[in-house]
């Protein structure tokens, strides 16, 4: 796990807890996903915000500007985001609640990275056979196309993950060729 991710799970927890005790998690989901798509649409905002020679004051001003749409509760939490030097993880948080409130739904999270796209049926094929992936619920199948995985795929839910990549196993056979020498 990276470190960045116990940021981001930290604050969407706290925003969800937030949520649960004011106006509920819906009221911060469209939120939330306009913030995680404004962001993955507009890297020079991210490098922006994750730039740390930039005045908090200027990031704060730049933010409530953009996201002058947000409900108030929403754009404070922002504030204290950048308050805290977190904002550079101001979009996996968002991406963190968005996960968070799809599962409370009862979806199940399915990311999985292929070396290059394939066709929606061979895709089916693979979260039919995978073992994590439970048919009977409802999915949010997110795709990410990663070429350096050489072929195969890496499929994860929630927090477990199979790695069925070539890269993967090129690297347990070069693992297996230096123990065995």
């Amino acid at each position: 796990m990276r470190p960045s991710s116990k940021i981001g799970k930290r604050y969407a927890k706290g925003l969800w807890d937030y949520a649960l005790t004011t106006t509920g998690p819906d009221a911060y989901v469209k939120d939330m996903e306009a913030i995680s798509e404004t962001l993955q649409a507009n890297p020079d905002l991210k490098n922006f915000l994750g730039a740390p020679f930039i005045d908090t004051k200027k990031k704060q001003i730049a933010v409530a500007e953009i996201f002058k749409t947000l409900q108030p509760g929403s754009l404070n939490f922002l504030n204290l985001i950048i308050k805290q030097g977190r904002e550079k993880h101001i979009g996996e948080i968002a991406q963190f609640y968005i996960n968070q409130f799809d599962e409370s739904k009862g979806l199940q999270i399915i990311k999985l990275s292929l070396a290059q796209q394939l066709s929606e049926s061979a895709i089916q094929s693979i979260l039919s056979d995978c073992t994590l992936v439970h048919n009977s619920l409802p999915q949010k199948v997110e795709v990410l196309i990663k070429p350096e995985l050489i072929g195969g795929y890496i499929i994860r839910v929630g927090d477990k993950q199979i790695d069925n990549s070539v890269k993967n196993k090129l690297s347990n056979v070069k693992k297996e060729f230096l123990l065995g020498n």
